[in-house]
């Protein structure tokens, strides 16, 4: 009796090590299938952006773009955000980003800070405050300019674009300096995306 007990034990504890390895490996295998999932909608997203941008450089001209052809690949973008909850997806800039866009953008070292990163990244808006505010309230977290959702990201240069090509078709008169929004303010945001998902 004892000798089979034995052998239970010895033939048992191999096939539950291998057993329990075999189901772990599972969540191991769906864990990360879910997070290159998650980064392959991302760049899904990204890339549709960066179209609409190519649409942006490639048809303004003095008199401005045609609005209903940008507005059906806004839609796609929308509806890309839209699917399985991805308003959620976040931008989060961590230093070592910071520190490799700036590089990118020329400053030195001593010049890499936070400050000169939003500067750079043309991250702005004219109701900037109150879009971070209002998203916080809805997230119930901090949302800041280094760490947002990508769909607010979205929303902060597609916003400025139509307010840069209102001021671009009236030749900026009466717009104050401070109140201008230029090209760089959309063309910058476009650049750090292709950089934060790698995309070249």
């Amino acid at each position: 009796m004892d000798n089979i007990r034995y052998y239970i034990l010895i033939i048992g504890v191999p096939i539950s090590v291998i057993g329990a390895y075999f189901a772990f490996g599972e969540y191991i295998v769906r864990f990360y299938k879910w997070i290159f999932r998650k980064e392959k909608y991302e760049r899904k997203i990204c890339v549709k952006i960066i179209e609409w941008f190519s649409f942006i450089d490639g048809n303004l001209t003095e008199k401005g773009i045609d609005l209903k052809g940008l507005d059906l690949i806004e839609k796609e973008i929308d509806f890309l955000f839209n699917m399985e909850k991805n308003s959620k997806l976040m931008l989060k800039f961590s230093n070592k980003f910071i520190d490799k866009y700036l590089r990118f953008c020329g400053l030195k070292k001593e010049y890499r800070s936070k400050e000169n990163f939003l500067k750079y990244a043309h991250i702005k808006h004219i109701n900037l405050e109150l879009i971070l505010g209002l998203e916080s309230h809805i997230q119930k977290r901090k949302i800041t300019q280094l760490k947002m959702p990508f769909k607010t990201y979205w929303g902060i240069f597609r916003g400025n674009f139509h307010i840069f090509h209102q001021q671009y078709i009236n030749g900026w008169n009466g717009i104050r300096e401070d109140q201008k929004v230029i090209f760089s303010d959309i063309e910058m945001p476009i650049k750090l995306l292709r950089m934060y998902f790698r995309i070249y």
